[in-house]
């Protein structure tokens, strides 16, 4: 795995780290002043949140693989075909929990609201690796 790779990959679980810790504070919260409903309804809609960042990084790595070279329009298309999905597992998510699980919508809309907001709170991701030993077998340079 590349040093790029290995960046983004901890920056996703960085932020799906930083999302769960939002969503299980706005579930405590609506289970503090509100009722078990409301705080199934904001794991829900943190769940939706999390399902989009995952994609979101998933399809971010695979874009990746297609840009060097004369393959850049299938990166594009990868991209292109993850704001899709997400733009439906929004939709069907939300669909699912208000109309098939009744569960409160507020609650659902304020924890995906706040779960987005772990996109800002990123910090640069720095990987540790191993120093590369030059190759020039003993020979000064």
């Amino acid at each position: 795995m590349s040093y790029g790779d290995q960046v983004q990959s901890a920056g996703v679980h960085r932020t799906i780290t930083i999302q769960a810790i939002l969503i299980a504070v706005t579930a405590a919260l609506f289970l503090a002043f509100g009722d078990s409903r409301h705080a199934l309804g904001a794991l829900f809609g943190g769940l939706i949140a999390i399902t989009i960042a995952a994609l979101l990084g998933w399809r971010l790595k695979r874009a990746a693989n297609f840009s060097a070279g004369e393959q850049k329009e299938r990166g594009g298309m990868q991209l292109a075909v993850g704001a899709i999905e997400r733009f439906l597992v929004v939709g069907v998510g939300f669909a699912v929990g208000i109309a098939v699980l009744k569960l409160p919508p507020i609650a659902m809309i304020a924890a995906f609201a706040v779960a987005q907001i772990s996109f800002l709170m990123r910090v640069p991701t720095r990987i540790e690796s191993k120093p590369q030993q030059p190759k020039n077998r003993g020979v000064a340079p």
